[in-house]
């Protein structure tokens, strides 16, 4: 009970700050990263100042492999198989980023604190990088490649059951990464570091053959074959760490609705999540690691263990890998 409730707790605060942006800044998306009280010919100024042309690159990795060995039960029902889940995708599209990737608060001005005493420092609300150029015209749509292939195989021993006696059952899952979409990039409220939302779209076929054995001899064999298009949704965190929490400036009407006292048990989730081995992983949530110079940033997820939800066609416990790495880097 406590861990279905443990979910439930951190399935609704993450999809909280999901809605929310997991941000102290309800900002728009790069279409309507200007804000109207500029002038366009001040805001093209001032966007050349702060952006120069550069690259966002991800690239994708995710594997799970594991065994099925349940043994003999009390009515003599036993199983055993394997399966097998792989996925590689990248992402590549040329935009403006950060004159100073190192420095988030970049732009910043001392009177904005003074003249503000809720000021919130979100010179870059959309992320350290934008897809729109000066004039706001997009750049060319991201290359995107990838490939996904899974595998489940097992065999059910029922020598009591009264109908079937033998169940084989062998799946295989094969297609692309169509798409791949990341936003929301913004400093996390729950560690030191960035924080955006990854989804990967991919477009599989998956066929099934089982094959039933029945106690009289009889095999019934049945195939079934479905396209798969759902997503595979992340949202990547830093490690939880206090002082993201304590930075954070609240104003009286955030703190009247509740905002602080939700982000401060979002922390104390998530917090015990990592720390734990008790839990799998929500899927969508991972610390990360970050390098920064004044013309690069490197965002690095790496995870390696059993403590993962399975992904497609996998069952249990899998061994798990998954290496997410996202560059944003000046052109030189």
């Amino acid at each position: 009970m406590y861990k279905k409730n443990f979910y439930i707790a951190v399935v609704a605060l993450l999809t909280y700050c999901f809605i929310s942006g997991c941000s102290d800044y309800e900002g728009a998306d790069e279409s309507t990263m200007h804000s109207e009280e500029y002038d366009d010919d001040i805001f093209i100024e001032e966007a050349s100042e702060l952006y120069r042309p550069g690259v966002v690159s991800i690239d994708v990795l995710i594997k799970q492999s594991g065994v099925i060995d349940e043994p003999e039960d009390d009515s003599g029902s036993s199983m055993s198989g394997s399966a097998s889940f792989e996925l590689n995708a990248h992402f590549k599209r040329e935009g403006l980023v950060s004159i100073d990737l190192s420095d988030p608060f970049i732009g910043v001005l001392p009177e904005d604190y003074v003249n503000d005493k809720y000021f919130k420092p979100t010179a870059f609300s959309d992320g350290p990088y934008t897809f729109s150029d000066h004039n706001y015209k997009q750049f060319p749509e991201a290359e995107i490649t990838g490939s996904i292939i899974s595998h489940l195989d097992y065999v059910i021993h029922s020598p009591n059951s009264v109908d079937s006696v033998k169940t084989t059952v062998v799946s295989n899952e094969k297609g692309d990464v169509s798409d791949i979409e990341f936003d929301n990039m913004k400093l996390s409220k729950i560690g030191l570091g960035y924080t955006f939302n990854l989804k990967i779209y991919k477009h599989s076929e998956y066929t099934t053959h089982q094959s039933l054995t029945y106690r009289n001899g009889y095999v019934n064999k049945i195939s079934d074959s479905k396209s798969k298009l759902e997503p595979i949704d992340f949202v990547i965190q830093p490690h939880p760490n206090k002082k993201a929490l304590d930075r954070i400036i609240y104003t009286p009407m955030e703190i009247k609705h509740n905002e602080k006292k939700r982000d401060i048990e979002f922390f104390g989730l998530l917090s015990n999540q990592f720390d734990s081995e008790a839990f799998p992983f929500v899927k969508f949530c991972m610390h990360t690691k970050e390098i920064a110079t004044k013309d690069s940033l490197t965002v690095t997820c790496n995870y390696s263990g059993n403590n993962w939800i399975s992904m497609d066609g996998m069952v249990g416990s899998p061994d798990t890998t998954i290496l997410i790495t996202l560059t944003i880097a000046a052109k030189k």
